[in-house]
């Protein structure tokens, strides 16, 4: 019901159950890509999904099914950690996993920084002590 009132705004993409397994060889039918392999999802999948639940402001709107995500979270856990180790390796992964060519290194410049301090530290010790 909400993703149905969402898509009617005609302003917050076009949410569907994009990753739901059991539909995901009629999406890439119907998008004109190579089914996915075993299920796996992969970069072209992805983008096919990006693309089909975005609306013309440029939002995407999707359904994320319970059975997916687990797979999900590993994804962006695993984006997370390799965003704090290396952000310009990471990125470059990420835009190459959505087929997605990359820009030179130097002009990846973050808008934020990185927030792991002192303070951080202090909080997570006095969480953990309680």
């Amino acid at each position: 019901m909400l993703c149905g009132l969402l898509e009617s705004s005609g302003v917050a993409g076009h949410p569907a159950s994009y990753f739901r397994r059991e539909v995901l060889d009629e999406y890439a039918d119907a998008w004109g890509i190579a089914r996915p392999d075993d299920g796996e999802i992969d970069g072209a999948f992805l983008q096919a999904a990006l693309t089909a639940g975005r609306t013309a402001n440029g939002v995407t709107g999707m359904r994320v099914m319970r059975e997916t995500l687990p797979e999900l979270t590993d994804a962006l856990t695993r984006l997370s950690t390799g965003l704090a180790a290396d952000p310009s390796l990471t990125v470059i992964a990420v835009l190459d996993y959505l087929g997605l060519e990359p820009p030179e290194t130097a002009d990846l410049l973050p808008r934020h920084h990185r927030q792991a301090d002192e303070v951080n530290r202090d909080w997570i010790a006095r969480f953990r002590s309680e």
